[in-house]
């Protein structure tokens, strides 16, 4: 089985989003850059990708992380040992996050590219809107959405 798993929420603990909302209308834009690589940086392992795989399944991770966090997050993966191939939804960095449901909408349709010319058979994201346009644009693939870690009882 081919299987894909978005990074912050899924792979990465789940407190991106308020982060960024927060950020955003405190931090002065000239320290927004610095903030957010030192935000990925301190993210923790929420779950192993390999603990979701089969021995013979095949993984990847497609992110929305923009430009200036590629090799921090190449570096943070590598810390946690995981080396499964990693693409990003936005490589030059066009998705406009200021508007959260519309650009999750732009990241879910650059995902679909992605997870279908990869032929992903399973893909795991914590974002809602991006699970909606992926359940319809690939009504062929079983895209799990995981709740955040706020959001987990127990």
């Amino acid at each position: 089985m081919r299987i894909s798993f978005d990074l912050d929420g899924v792979i990465t603990d789940g407190r991106a989003h308020e982060f960024f909302v927060e950020m955003e209308s405190t931090l002065p834009p000239d320290r927004w850059p610095a903030a957010k690589q030192s935000f990925y940086a301190s993210c923790t392992l929420r779950c192993s990708p390999y603990s979701l795989m089969a021995a013979d399944d095949i993984g990847f991770i497609i992110t929305s992380r923009q430009p200036d966090s590629q090799q921090l997050t190449r570096d943070w993966l590598r810390e946690h040992d995981i080396t499964l191939p990693l693409f990003f939804a936005d490589p030059l960095g066009l998705i406009n996050w200021s508007t959260y449901p519309e650009a999750s909408t732009d990241a879910g349709i650059r995902k679909a590219l992605i997870i279908q010319h990869l032929r992903v058979n399973v893909h795991y994201d914590n974002n809602p809107h991006i699970v909606t346009v992926l359940r319809k644009l690939l009504p062929e693939v079983t895209c799990i959405q995981v709740q955040d870690s706020e959001d987990t009882p127990g």
